[in-house]
């Protein structure tokens, strides 16, 4: 920002962020993909720019991808969460919204090792790993398959009235 009055010049930094955003750690449980020329991080950020969540988010990815593990899962692919500060995740490089559910870290593209992206024991996941998750962490868990991967939102019980 540049403020001009009479004899007064000054400049100020703003930085526009999503709050609380960290990185998902690395897990022999998941790999973590996707990246395009496009997922800029800020200067002096790591190269893993599209793997940033609500801590909540994260502790969720990481029981679910260790426990559907446990019961014989594959290793799933776990790609855009949201960008290091948050906010439009410009997938294309043109400013526009096809990503635009993955602005504040609440929301995950998982797949797996099946046809198309789908898990392997999809029953397993879906009704066994997800609703232990979602009792044990005190989150809600939705999900759709969405070309080759699941889209999942993830929501802290008691604070759905609106995307955080």
């Amino acid at each position: 920002i540049i403020a001009y009055g009479e004899n007064v010049q000054d400049t100020a930094v703003l930085t526009v962020r999503v709050p609380g955003l960290i990185l998902l750690p690395d897990n022999p449980a998941y790999e973590k993909v996707g990246g395009t020329q496009y997922h800029h991080g800020p200067p002096g950020w790591n190269e893993d720019h599209n793997h940033y969540g609500q801590p909540y988010v994260i502790q969720a990815i990481q029981e679910m991808a260790s426990r559907y593990r446990a019961y014989g899962g594959e290793i799933i692919r776990i790609n855009d969460l949201s960008l290091p500060y948050g906010g439009l995740f410009d997938i294309n490089g043109n400013w526009q919204p096809p990503h635009d559910e993955h602005r504040g870290g609440n929301n995950a593209d998982i797949s797996g090792a099946g046809r198309g992206g789908r898990f392997l024991r999809e029953n397993v996941m879906l009704y066994s790993v997800i609703p232990r998750v979602e009792k044990m962490l005190g989150v809600g868990i939705v999900w759709l398959f969405h070309e080759r991967h699941y889209h999942f939102y993830f929501f802290q019980i008691g604070r759905r009235g609106g995307r955080e």
